[in-house]
Order: structure tokens, then C-alpha cells, then sequence
């Protein structure tokens, strides 16, 4: 599961100035500010991908769960997840062509889904704290 060496690799292979690999050591509000600025993200991990949401970048997770498409899903974006055993080369081209090409409808999505999520977990963090009091009492 150390996807770094296949990162690298790939970004050696597209080889266009466009296309950045970040491998530094930053933390997760510079690395949120990175994605943030981006045209779109390809990641294989989770944090990752609520960083691209978080700031409507149009994203494409290479996962190995079920909970990226999950969360994916709250969008309406499923279709921007895809399972890294079934992914190949080509593949991959393909999905990050479409994801270039799709941007401006995905973050479309992502802004328009955004609110809700965030006040599901906005609920979930008072149903939280509300069961921490009870159990103090």
C-alpha cells in the first residue's frame, strides 16, 4: 500500500508542467491550501480527497475501500472514484482526461452538495457532545 513509488512514476510519465506531485512533508492546512488552488486533484487518500471537497477542487480518488465512493456519493460524484486493482495505465489517462474535462460540472456538484455535508457533520458533532454530557452527568 505505498503509493509513492507509483506516484512517481507516473508523474514521470505524464511529464507536463502542469502537473505537480507533492511528496514534501506538509502539514494538512498547507497541503489543503495546495489543493485549494488547484485545477484538480488525482489522489489515493482519504484526507486527500476531503481536502479536494472541502475546497470544491475536482477530484479523482485510486482508493482501496468502499468509503471514498461513499463519500463521493454525497456529491453525486461516485463516478470519481475507482478501485486502484482495477485501474491500469490507460485507464487512469482516460478517467484524469475526464476529469479535466468535466472540472467545471464536478465542482459545480461539489459546491452544490457542500452545505449539506457540512451540517450532517456539524448534527453528528452535537449528537457528540450532547452524549458526552449525558454520560458526565
Amino acid at each position: 500500500m505505498h503509493d509513492l513509488p507509483v506516484c512517481r512514476a507516473l508523474h514521470a510519465a505524464v511529464s507536463d508542467p502542469r502537473c505537480h506531485l507533492v511528496d514534501d512533508e506538509l502539514g494538512p492546512a498547507e497541503l489543503r491550501a495546495l489543493i485549494g488552488r488547484a485545477d484538480a486533484l488525482v489522489s489515493s487518500r482519504f484526507h486527500a480527497m476531503i481536502s479536494g471537497l472541502s475546497t470544491a477542487t475536482p477530484t479523482l480518488v485510486m482508493g482501496w475501500s468502499h468509503k471514498y465512493a461513499e463519500v463521493l456519493r454525497s456529491f453525486g460524484l461516485e463516478h470519481c472514484s475507482v478501485d486502484y486493482a482495477d485501474l491500469e495505465g490507460a485507464k487512469l489517462a482516460e478517467l484524469i482526461i475526464e476529469l479535466l474535462a468535466s472540472a467545471a460540472e464536478i465542482r459545480a456538484a461539489i459546491e452544490a452538495g457542500l452545505p449539506a455535508v457540512v451540517a450532517s457533520a456539524q448534527e453528528n458533532l452535537r449528537a457528540i457532545d450532547e452524549a458526552l454530557a449525558e454520560a458526565g452527568r
